[in-house]
């Protein structure tokens, strides 16, 4: 009976540490598993990081493009109001002339009837 218990027990024994063996083996396995998939995570997350970088790089790069053609965009309004105000001088000289033309045409028209007005008097 004692070797009988004894041999229980040495198999109970043996069935826990087979027991405890295959959980050891399991859990290396998923330690493994878990080591490998934070290697995959660590290899992605550096991708994804890099590639922010570059997106970083390219957002830097739009928005210093952004603030020269913002800058070219005043120059040219600059540009644009001063030709309008120089179009709105030659346009006031414009006007000038084209009075100072009338005034012309009129003194001239003026100084013809004067003058064959002489001409009609020399005559008669």
């Amino acid at each position: 009976m004692l070797s009988d218990d004894k041999a229980r027990s040495e198999h109970e024994n043996r069935a826990r540490l087979d027991q405890a063996a295959d959980e050891i083996a399991d859990s290396r396995k998923q330690l493994e598993d878990l080591k490998y998939m934070l290697n995959e995570k660590c290899r992605e997350n550096c991708d994804l990081t890099n590639e922010a970088g570059r997106l970083k790089g390219l957002l830097d790069e739009k928005y210093h493009e952004a603030g020269r053609l913002r800058e070219e965009s005043n120059s040219k309004s600059a540009q644009v109001h001063d030709l309008r105000e120089q179009s709105q001088a030659l346009n006031r000289e414009i006007e000038a002339v084209k009075v100072q033309r009338a005034e012309m045409f009129r003194e001239i028209t003026r100084l013809k009837e004067l003058s064959e007005a002489k001409a009609v008097e020399h005559s008669a």
